[in-house]
């Protein structure tokens, strides 16, 4: 008899969430897109190696046509659950998963979804993924600004885990994550910590607030370094052609395991973006980033990485999937960091132009 009475609650539970399928009336359908982004970019430092600073992982390459996106993505649909494949060459597998398992580099997402609820407002995701944190995508098309923010950069691009979205309503979209780590995929040697991420987002006529949190330690449990990281940034559609971005990031890490000492890095940054007809727009960006010790920046001598930057981009799209930029970006450093012909440096000045092709 309680059997049969844990059956039927069963039953009546699991109709509850999954049941009426059939009013829906969804057809599963499966979308293939993706992008080319082929750039030229050139520092006037002349690395020998011909390669942009350590610290900018996209639009690597001196003086060379080079590609930094390609991605082909299927994204399948089936009303009350969804699968992603994305598969990428190019900079940016090359140099954000360098330190991934051979097999896996290549691999942009790689996730599977289920609703939790008959109006698909609550979803559990589980997979590889995109990071939650940041105003900045790897999609060009996304982005106001040719070249990433030093931020974007320095932040993880990917994450390796389980998360849960619930969209309240229109405006709000509250997540909490469990990964496998700072950018990883495979979790660091040694290493028994699960990584924790939130996210609440309100998004409403034209203004986007968004706060981000991640918690994680890359080291091993014997020297556990809990690494406090929060991103916040606000997102003004101020006219039809004139927007503004506002961020902010600031992290703390232990001095050493158990230690109530932490060391702080921190980077604000403006952008702001003016279009001028149809196809025509231009973006200015001003940036500070702030890592005293190192904590995410390594630097030559182990000097303080603290950098200054600028740059203004001009877009034109010719067509509704076709976006042509070029850009200039300064960098200025207070002490000498970036690597010239011969030694070292305290500016940087780049010159970057890039074709990107999106489809479908």
């Amino acid at each position: 008899m309680k059997k049969g009475l844990l059956l039927v609650i069963f039953q009546i539970g699991f109709q509850a969430m999954y049941g009426q399928q059939d009013s829906a009336s969804h057809k599963p359908s499966l979308d293939i897109s993706g992008i080319l982004d082929v750039y030229y970019g050139y520092d006037f430092n002349k690395p020998a190696n011909h390669e942009l600073p350590w610290f900018l992982f996209s639009y690597r390459r001196h003086n060379e046509v080079n590609l930094n996106l390609g991605l082909v993505k299927l994204a399948f649909d089936g009303g009350r659950y969804r699968a992603n494949l994305g598969l990428a060459a190019g900079n940016y597998p090359e140099y954000n998963l360098s330190g991934e398992p051979a097999s896996l580099r290549h691999v942009y997402e790689a996730n599977a979804g289920l609703s939790l609820g008959q109006q698909n407002k609550l979803w559990l995701d589980a997979g590889i993924f995109g990071s939650h944190v940041c105003f900045e995508s790897l999609i060009a098309h996304d982005n106001w600004t040719l070249t990433h923010s030093i931020l974007f950069e320095n932040t993880p691009a990917y994450l390796a885990g389980a998360k849960l979205t619930w969209q309240p309503s229109d405006a709000w979209t509250l997540m909490g994550l469990v990964s496998n780590g700072w950018q990883r995929i495979y979790r660091a040697e040694g290493n028994s910590f699960p990584a924790f991420g939130s996210q609440v987002t309100y998004s409403a006529s034209g203004t986007t607030l968004n706060w981000s949190a991640f918690v994680s330690s890359d080291d091993p449990d014997s020297l556990r370094r809990l690494r406090i990281f929060n991103d916040f940034f606000g997102k003004f559609q101020v006219t039809e052609t004139f927007g503004v971005i506002v961020g902010f990031d600031v992290g703390l890490q232990q001095v050493s395991k158990g230690s109530g000492t932490y060391r702080v890095w921190y980077t604000p940054v403006l952008v702001q973006r003016q279009a001028i007809g149809e196809r025509w727009a231009a973006a200015l960006r001003l940036e500070y980033y702030a890592d005293e010790h190192n904590v995410v920046i390594p630097t030559p001598g182990g000097v303080a990485f603290k950098t200054v930057g600028a740059s203004l981009n001009v877009d034109f799209s010719p067509y509704k999937n076709v976006l042509l930029r070029m850009e200039g970006r300064w960098l200025n450093s207070e002490n000498p960091v970036f690597e010239m012909e011969h030694g070292l440096g305290n500016s940087l000045g780049i010159l970057m132009a890039s074709l990107a092709v999106r489809f479908p």
